[in-house]
């Protein structure tokens, strides 16, 4: 998972800058598929398949952006031990920096997990990310997001989720 997070770093920090620069305020939406590590603390993690859908608002500041982004996802992820990552369900706020047509920025937020036998999870999620505009209001991007979960229903230990998402967008 370091050498995707480094990948991912690499890309963002690579894309092509041009002069133009993009207006990234107003309302936007779209779809994710990546690949989630997910595991709980003192055990081995499992990979595997993510996919899911996004949505937010950002206002655009001149150079920077602020925004807030609701997001919804399932997986196909089960541990050694049976159980299924079923779904996490995230808000968050994003801080970004303008880069040509393109847009770094950083998140931090909430999240909750559901698993097929441990119950529900809730806590804290961050991440970093980049989108490039292909057009006036469509956008691709790659994030990379950490998830730090709490006790699923209390019972067992805490349990994390890294994940790489490739992501496209709309603006409306």
């Amino acid at each position: 998972m370091k050498h995707i997070k480094s990948a991912a770093l690499a890309i963002a920090l690579l894309m092509p800058a041009t002069v133009m620069a993009q207006d990234w305020g107003g309302f936007y939406g779209g779809l994710q598929i990546g690949r989630g590590d997910f595991g709980l603390d003192g055990t081995a993690t499992t990979t595997d398949n993510t996919y899911g859908v996004f949505g937010g608002y950002n206002q655009d500041f001149g150079s920077y952006v602020l925004g807030l982004e609701l997001e919804a996802e399932g997986s196909n992820i089960t541990t050694s031990g049976g159980t299924d990552l079923d779904s996490q369900y995230g808000a968050k706020a994003r801080a970004g920096y303008k880069v040509g047509n393109g847009l770094i920025f950083a998140t931090l937020g909430y999240a909750v997990i559901d698993t097929s036998n441990l119950g529900t999870g809730r806590g804290a999620t961050y991440g970093i990310g980049y989108d490039h505009t292909i057009t006036d209001r469509m956008f691709f991007g790659i994030e990379y997001q950490r998830h730090d979960i709490g006790n699923l229903s209390g019972a067992i230990p805490d349990a994390e989720l890294d994940q790489v998402s490739v992501r496209a967008g709309f603006r409306f």
